[in-house]
């Protein structure tokens, strides 16, 4: 309720400044003044793309979310991207871009223009390492992806695999960021972990608009 009070506090306020911006304007040119008249049409328009988007968010653009997998959990990825993209995001991966760029480089770049992280955490199957080891140890890259994200400070989730150990993935995340699944229970899973990077999302939207709106607000 405190929520929705602020919410309308602000929007009303995002109006007032909007109607002083009109004002301004039109006195600016009463004057002559043509450079402040440009300048308070141009507020204008900025505090009316942050009104704009406050009441529908879905015009903002198309969100992406970087997905960061191993070759054991392919298909996975497969099915974490067409969820994605049938929600409306932008899916880009490692292997984006990597004409004329080293690997890293390439991740880094993609990593960093992402607006979401969603990794899927399989065991990497390879018959050169005991059996015990394979059903414990991701791809090398998986731990690579995800520290790249935390420095970015992107919003992000852990799809893990059961058979992974821990140690992969717990001791630099918190509990929440992890949705451990099962072989069998993967589109339950993702569905949760997709609902959880939309609504955190939407919450730094809201934050950033707000940002905007205040700004204007407060000059």
């Amino acid at each position: 309720m405190e929520g929705e009070r602020k919410r309308h506090s602000l929007n009303r306020r995002m109006r007032e400044k909007a109607q002083d911006l009109i004002d301004a304007a039109y006195k600016a040119k009463r004057v002559g003044d043509l450079k402040e008249k440009q300048r308070c049409d141009l507020k204008r328009r900025v505090l009316y793309d942050a009104m704009v988007r406050r009441k529908e968010p879905e015009i903002i653009g198309m969100p992406s979310v970087f997905i960061s997998f191993s070759q054991s959990g392919f298909n996975y990825f497969k099915r974490a991207e067409a969820l994605c993209k049938n929600r409306g995001f932008e899916v880009k991966t490692g292997f984006d871009n990597q004409r004329n760029r080293t690997v890293l480089k390439s991740v880094k770049a993609s990593i960093r223009t992402s607006t979401l992280f969603l990794g899927i955490m399989t065991p990497c199957r390879d018959s050169n390492k005991p059996v015990d080891l394979q059903r414990q140890v991701p791809s090398v890259w998986l731990p690579e992806e995800k520290g790249m994200a935390l420095i970015l400070e992107k919003p992000f989730r852990l799809l893990v695999h059961e058979d992974v150990h821990p140690d992969f993935w717990k001791q630099t995340t918190p509990e929440q960021l992890h949705t451990i699944f099962a072989d069998g229970e993967f589109e339950d899973k993702l569905q949760e972990a997709i609902g959880a990077l939309e609504q955190r999302y939407q919450e730094l939207l809201e934050i950033e608009l707000q940002n905007i709106a205040k700004r204007f607000i407060d000059e």
